[in-house]
């Protein structure tokens, strides 16, 4: 390679790389002034220091020898090999999960149902032409164009069999309650008197399990086991981020009267908050502390809105295998996985989401209800994988340590709001012997029916005992 490049001169070497600093330091700008609106600046800053080292090099490579220049580029291409080939050996290992799911599904003789969801969701409308499929509110904005007309629902569509996902070898289907969310529909007729509400992302929903196994269903449960009026509203959504959660509770929660609102924050709730604040529909709702939709009232316009969204989003399932593979070259190409090795790639506490907790917490109070805290850890942190135990750990520490998802920023936070915090990283996964006993076929998803109930059991004794100490 070195004779290859001694062919070109001096001065096209030093133009070479001149070019490439000026086109990596105008992309870096587009990526964080444009695409992330300067909301990631501390991220890209590592970034921004490397180009104006390439550049000044190359300014000063023009005083340079063509046989240095050469070696200095031959370096630099090694390295870069160096990385590519790191990046394939991590993709290997986090692909190792999902080789895990197909051996225990074959150890333990699991019948799976391998039907994709279109197969699914067409043999259900057979039976059932109002049957819908569960998306997530992100869908509203990348499938259409929304006009100043248009509605920004955030819920799914009301009173029908809603096909959720599947995890655990079977597609989830729930019978959606008369806004559209995740309830028996007679909690509703409690809505005067309900214990709790939840609010959260696919997490809270009770992605891939039935409505009695996710974490309102089993509060429930408990509620039952002591006697307790089991009034309880399921507000989670997948891909709701905080301000999405609190739009949703500044359209619904007047309508109620709770003794209690449960926030279960998931660690990519600040990734997904970078993306709420470029969605003009959500902005509304920080801009104008009067604005609501409505939506309770705009209930079927919001039914009928959705199901063109799902028409569209069926239509290109059929495309969602290349899209995979577009994808995973992209992450390929970008290194992507050797990149969170070294550079914090999490969105960091910032002052809007500081501002808009206190929104949340004053919204609750000032509806006579109580809101609580739940910080839920990533599972992915406790399972003890090659990558776990070796390059992970030693490179970013214990979970308390590292600034992944900035846990003690937000955990600081909650206190600081005086905000009753559930910490179920030290309440529960911190302790857990055998973490991948809660994790669909002891690999990758959210929670089987086991951990979804150890979550809403730490939650509601966690609950009760807050309550008994401040009486």
């Amino acid at each position: 390679m070195k004779s290859f490049l001694m062919k070109f001169s001096s001065k096209q070497l030093s133009n070479s790389l001149l070019i490439i600093s000026l086109a990596a330091f105008f992309y870096i700008i587009y990526k964080e002034r444009v695409v992330h609106e300067g909301e990631m600046f501390s991220y890209y800053l590592n970034y921004y220091i490397v180009i104006l080292i390439l550049f000044f090099f190359s300014i000063f490579s023009f005083f340079l020898s063509i046989n240095f220049k050469a070696n200095f580029i031959l370096v630099v291409c090694s390295l870069l090999f160096t990385l590519y080939l790191i990046e394939i050996f991590l993709i290997y290992q986090y692909s190792h999960e999902s080789r895990l799911a197909e051996k225990y599904i074959k150890e333990n003789n699991v019948i799976f149902d391998r039907r994709t969801k279109k197969e699914v969701y067409l043999k259900l409308k057979e039976t059932d032409p109002n049957a819908t499929i569960a998306i997530s509110p992100a869908n509203f904005v990348n499938n259409l164009s929304l006009s100043e007309s248009t509605i920004y629902p955030l819920s799914g569509i009301s009173n029908s069999q809603t096909l959720f996902c599947n995890e655990l070898g079977y597609h989830a289907i729930y019978e959606s309650d008369r806004y559209g969310f995740k309830n028996p529909d007679k909690e509703w007729d409690r809505k005067d008197k309900l214990e709790f509400v939840f609010v959260g992302d696919s997490f809270t929903q009770g992605a891939c399990v039935n409505v009695e196994d996710d974490i309102p269903g089993n509060i429930r449960k408990f509620l039952k086991e002591n006697n307790r009026n089991p009034g309880v509203l399921n507000f989670g959504f997948r891909g709701q981020g905080p301000l999405g959660e609190y739009a949703l509770l500044r359209e619904y929660l007047s309508e109620l009267k709770t003794k209690r609102v449960v926030l279960i924050y998931f660690e990519n709730d600040l990734g997904n908050l970078l993306d709420e604040y470029r969605q003009k529909f959500l902005l509304k709702y920080l801009n104008d502390t009067n604005y609501k939709q409505d939506l309770i009232l705009k209930n079927e316009e919001k039914d009928k809105f959705i199901r063109s969204i799902v028409k569209k989003h069926l239509e290109n399932l059929d495309k969602y295998q290349g899209s995979i593979f577009e994808e995973r070259l992209k992450k390929l190409i970008k290194l992507q996985n050797v990149r969170k090795l070294f550079i914090n790639t999490q969105p960091q506490v910032t002052n809007e989401y500081v501002d808009l907790l206190k929104k949340t917490k004053s919204l609750v109070e000032k509806n006579n209800s109580k809101m609580y805290f739940v910080y839920l850890p990533s599972h992915k942190k406790y399972q003890k994988s090659f990558l776990s135990r070796t390059i992970w750990t030693k490179l970013r520490g214990p979970i308390e340590n590292h600034s992944f998802n900035s846990y003690n920023d937000v955990i600081n936070l909650v206190k600081s709001l005086d905000i009753p915090l559930i910490d179920l990283h030290e309440e529960l996964f911190k302790s857990m012997e055998d973490p991948k006993s809660v994790i669909p076929l002891r690999s990758i998803g959210h929670f089987n029916e086991q951990g979804y109930y150890l979550v809403a059991k730490v939650i509601f004794d966690r609950i009760n005992k807050l309550e008994m100490d401040n009486k």
